[in-house]
């Protein structure tokens, strides 16, 4: 009957507008969540990065201590140094410290460059190259944790000696052992300061910072300045570090009442380098995370439909013969088609948008191949999930009752 036909075609026609809105759907959603994810495993990949650099200290067992005054009430750096080493008396016999040590700025926390001259040479001018100093006591390098690559410290806190990084003897003395090498610190007719050490570099202000060179002298040495020696650094015995930085604060505001102690882990300071690089991972994670969660509701959602609309279709089929696995596998290929198209469009999205994120990236490519292949395999995974539960049902369907619905 022409009606009937006209009635069928509008059916079908009106089906197939169904499935290709459907199949968009399911499509946008998947291809957004495949660059959520990729977005997120890129962040938190680079958060490894910087969590795996070496800082060249053992920064969980350090504490810093400092005292700053309003203007006009401080007194001099002499004598606030001298109360330091009053200090690190007085905690000598704390059992919670293992070692102390005295300098002008703690590690991260400051630099400082003034002049000086390699074997007393003043025409070589290594220009960004150049290395900072800084005045430390002779328990420094123990107390911090850093480690020598050749010879060792200072024999005293006023000696004529001096200890640079690995940087340091690469770009001063390529080609030779700077061990026992002279430099002349502020002028280049000053004595002369033995290289008596050389440590593994530590990172000076941030933590993905180039390397640069540094070099540590006496803080009563010659070359050294009066104001070396103001920061107390304590290293900690483990799960110590909150009872030493009260007892030090408390020490310190008995010496000086007019003063403001600072007593700070160097966690501490190194949480507020990491926290941009966690709060990226951490909410790129997240929308990665809910937009796979949304991507499963849309596409269980939609195959379910799907069933609910093709019951008779699929009782049909079972009637004539067709087997669980062979339903099974046509409903999840029809949900899992959707995806890979959405998949594959993510992923294209990824590409062409991956360099706009370089800039929150460290140590990884935008365009990385495990985080791409990562997101594309978590999406058709959780689809085929998705999936599996309507195509499930679609088996269960009652071949007589659907052939007398008909």
């Amino acid at each position: 009957h022409p009606r009937l036909a006209a009635h069928k075609a509008r059916a079908v026609g009106a089906g197939r507008t169904h499935r290709l809105t459907q199949t968009s759907f399911i499509a946008a959603q998947s291809a957004l969540s495949v660059v959520l994810v990729v977005a997120g495993a890129l962040l938190v990949r680079s958060l490894e990065n910087v969590l795996a650099i070496p800082i060249g200290v053992e920064a969980d067992r350090l504490v810093f201590a400092n005292v700053y005054f309003e203007p006009g009430e401080a007194p001099p750096d002499s004598m606030i140094a001298r109360t330091m080493s009053a200090l690190e008396a007085r905690l000598a016999g704390d059992a919670r410290v293992e070692s102390m040590a005295r300098t002008r700025t703690a590690p991260m926390r400051g630099y400082s460059y003034f002049s000086h001259f390699p074997d007393g040479d003043s025409t070589r001018n290594f220009g960004r190259n150049a290395a900072a100093g800084s005045g430390v006591s002779k328990e420094y390098f123990v107390t911090t944790g850093m480690k020598f690559v050749r010879g060792a410290g200072f024999t005293s806190d006023s000696a004529a000696e001096v200890v640079i990084n690995t940087r340091m003897a690469r770009v001063y003395w390529p080609d030779v052992d700077p061990i026992g090498r002279c430099l002349n610190l502020h002028k280049v007719s000053a004595p002369c300061s033995r290289v008596v050490g050389v440590v593994e570099p530590t990172r000076r202000m941030d933590v993905i910072e180039e390397e640069f060179g540094q070099f540590y002298t006496p803080i009563a040495g010659p070359g050294s300045e009066g104001s070396f020696g103001t920061t107390l650094i304590l290293r900690t015995r483990p799960a110590a570090r909150a009872s030493v930085a009260g007892s030090v604060r408390t020490l310190i505001k008995e010496a000086y009442p007019l003063g403001y102690p600072t007593v700070r882990a160097m966690t501490q300071n190194l949480d507020v380098q990491y926290r941009s690089w966690r709060t990226g991972a951490r909410l790129f994670s997240a929308f990665g995370l809910l937009a796979l969660i949304v991507a499963i509701i849309g596409v269980y959602s939609a195959v379910s439909y799907s069933v609910g609309r093709r019951h008779r279709e699929f009782g049909v089929r079972m009637a004539l013969g067709a087997r669980v696995r062979d339903v099974l596998n046509q409903v999840v290929a029809e949900g899992l088609g959707a995806v890979a198209i959405g998949v594959a469009i993510g992923v294209g999205l990824s590409l062409v948008g991956g360099p706009l994120m370089a800039s929150m990236l460290f140590g990884v490519e935008p365009r990385d191949l495990s985080a791409l292949m990562f997101a594309g395999c978590s999406m058709l995974l959780v689809a085929g999930g998705a999936s599996l539960l309507p195509a499930l049902r679609a088996t269960r369907v009652d071949p007589a009752t659907a052939l007398r619905s008909d």
